[in-house]
């Protein structure tokens, strides 16, 4: 199998996991520091319950970090909440796609030195929780309408990057790769906010959806290597059968579906 394909083939599977940031600049101790940050931001403002839920979130994903670490010491410290809502989660993912974007901006604009990488991760973060923050207080969004957003922007990053390495016809340059996960990102953060905005879905419904994405993409996959597809040949039909997945997933799901 060609290296394009091995590489496309991983950064869907990568896109399609659950939310994390990956990016080259931040390791997991850095992650994991920029939730807990958060965490404690909220806990500033009162809003013991979000910070909660963001706490649980890194627990559950770098434990052995120490951010990790200090997140089982706060826990264990005080009851858990019984409020819960897509509020929680869009908060904890929006200050890592923040954090993400922070990076990403800068790479797309070409920069060279670190400054703007340092800067861009430093407030990224932040500047995604307050934004998350005050759109959950005035949109109030349930679970299924968090994770549509979340899977959107997911969904959007991996397009992005996909389309454009199957389309370009020179070698892609090396802020390129970045741009278009950029564009495809916040193109489908906004997707997925008139969707959830619009159809109310449950969560069991964007669940489903993203599964279909998923085996479509994987299907994809060995469909291009069973049919030795080559170069551009391949990656399109990657793309176009998990299009065709998230598409099935999303018409086929049933409303009461958990």
């Amino acid at each position: 199998m060609n290296r394009r394909l091995v590489v496309a083939a991983l950064a869907a599977l990568c896109a399609l996991a659950a939310p994390r940031a990956a990016t080259a600049q931040a390791t997991r101790a850095d992650s994991a520091a920029v939730l807990l940050d958060a965490a404690r931001r909220l806990e500033a403002q009162g809003q013991r319950a979000a910070s909660q839920a963001v706490l649980a979130q890194l627990l559950q994903r770098w434990a052995d970090t120490p951010a990790g670490m200090e997140a089982a010491r706060m826990i264990a410290e005080r009851p858990a909440p019984t409020e819960g809502s897509g509020r929680f989660r869009l908060l904890a993912w929006s200050t890592l796609y923040g954090a993400w974007l922070g990076v990403a901006v800068p790479a797309a604009a070409g920069a060279e030195s670190s400054t703007p990488y340092g800067v861009g991760l430093l407030l990224g973060g932040p500047a995604g929780l307050v934004l998350a923050n005050a759109y959950a207080r005035a949109a109030r969004p349930t679970a299924g309408q968090a994770d549509a957003i979340i899977f959107g922007s997911q969904w959007g990053t991996w397009q992005g990057l996909g389309w454009l390495l199957a389309t370009k016809t020179s070698d892609v340059g090396g802020h390129e790769p970045f741009t278009a996960m950029v564009l495809g990102g916040v193109g489908g953060l906004v997707a997925g906010h008139i969707v959830a905005s619009r159809s109310h879905p449950p969560a069991g419904q964007v669940s489903f959806a993203s599964h279909g994405a998923t085996w479509g993409t994987w299907y994809g996959i060995v469909a291009a290597v069973l049919a030795d597809a080559q170069d551009d040949g391949a990656l399109r039909t990657v793309l176009v059968a998990g299009d065709v997945g998230l598409l099935a997933g999303a018409l086929g799901a049933p409303r009461e579906v958990s």
